[in-house]
């Protein structure tokens, strides 16, 4: 009787890095860019983010495929409405 080939297996953990981040003053036009650098030792990882821009719109997911190392995303805000109330 043969017996199966030994194998073995180890798991190490990956440990998650924190993006560096830089985001643009929003220009007279009411753009601004958001981008970063990934440093992530998970070569197979994805990266998916989620940003609020702060004006009501709601959140937006952005997301990137594994091997990616940077990032830039651009937002155009809406312009600003003005009141006619003294």
């Amino acid at each position: 009787m043969r017996r199966p080939p030994h194998s073995s297996q180890t798991t190490e953990p990956v440990r998650v890095t924190t993006p560096a981040l830089t985001a643009t003053v929003i220009d007279k036009d009411g753009i601004t860019t958001l981008s970063g650098l990934i440093t992530d030792p998970g070569v197979f990882d994805g990266f998916t983010f989620t940003v609020d821009w702060g004006h009501g719109a709601g959140q937006e997911t952005f997301s990137y495929e594994a091997g990616t190392t940077s990032f830039s995303e651009t937002h155009d805000y809406p312009p600003a409405r003005v009141s006619d109330e003294y």
